[in-house]
């Protein structure tokens, strides 16, 4: 990890990295982390940590602006209150009246991004929107048109991330400057792709050559649309046994 980032009080190791991981695309509520299944909840790798260590250790991420919190979708100062609320498991619990929320600050952001050793060419953003109607809507944009192709064509065959996209409905275009996700805008022109969706919405028969197409791109997606370091290699790479770098 580069030197010339602030350090964090009690190292940066595996289990900040952890911490880290579920919210690099989206926020998520702070309370998960203390879930027994929260990796399956957050999709996203163990932290290993009890819950005073957690504590300790998110406040540590928070007061130093590696993340940052919210609440109503206002950014709350660091507060080691507000924090233990969020994980006393009495009472209001879970916290859903006014959860807090946590996301990449500009500190994480940028070491995240160092440690991964993003392509962001190869990265597709997705934003969903909801227009008066009850139709749902998403996005998606990247600077490389063919990997955007590649992932909107997956979406469209259902062997993508969102299965669901309604044929017919998507609009072409282009957008200046790229927000690649909430933390990260590019200065770079990105082709994008707006389509409507539906969850339970299923693509109809295949011909012959859809098939063909089909297999070709479950095969193909992965290598092309690999984008980042995984956990586990950027951990292998960075950390000691210890959990801290």
């Amino acid at each position: 990890m580069r030197a010339d980032y602030p350090p964090l009080p009690g190292g940066f190791g595996r289990a900040e990295c952890a911490l880290l991981e579920p919210v690099v695309k989206t926020d998520w509520h702070v309370y998960l982390l203390d879930a027994e299944n929260a990796g399956d909840i957050m999709n996203a790798p163990d932290h290993g940590l009890h819950r005073a260590q957690l504590t300790d250790r998110l406040f540590e991420l928070w007061h130093n602006d590696w993340i940052e919190c919210l609440i109503d979708d206002q950014v709350v100062a660091p507060s080691l209150s507000i924090l233990k609320e969020q994980f006393a498991r009495e009472g209001d619990w879970p916290p859903d009246s006014r959860p807090l929320f946590y996301r990449l600050g500009a500190i994480g952001g940028a070491v995240w991004e160092s440690l991964t050793v993003l392509d962001w060419a190869k990265f597709v953003s997705r934003t969903l929107n909801y227009p008066p109607g009850g139709q749902r809507w998403q996005t998606l944009a990247s600077p490389d048109l063919d990997v955007l192709k590649l992932v909107f064509t997956a979406d469209r065959l259902g062997c993508g991330l969102m299965p669901g996209v309604i044929r017919g409905t998507e609009r072409w275009s282009e957008t200046h400057p790229w927000r690649a996700t909430y933390w990260k805008t590019l200065p770079v022109v990105a082709y994008q792709v707006e389509v409507e969706w539906d969850h339970q919405h299923r693509p109809g028969p295949f011909s012959e050559e859809e098939w063909v197409l089909y297999e070709t791109i479950r095969r193909e997606l992965p290598e092309r649309t690999r984008w980042r370091k995984s956990f586990e290699e950027v951990c292998a790479e960075h950390f000691l046994d210890s959990g801290r770098g």
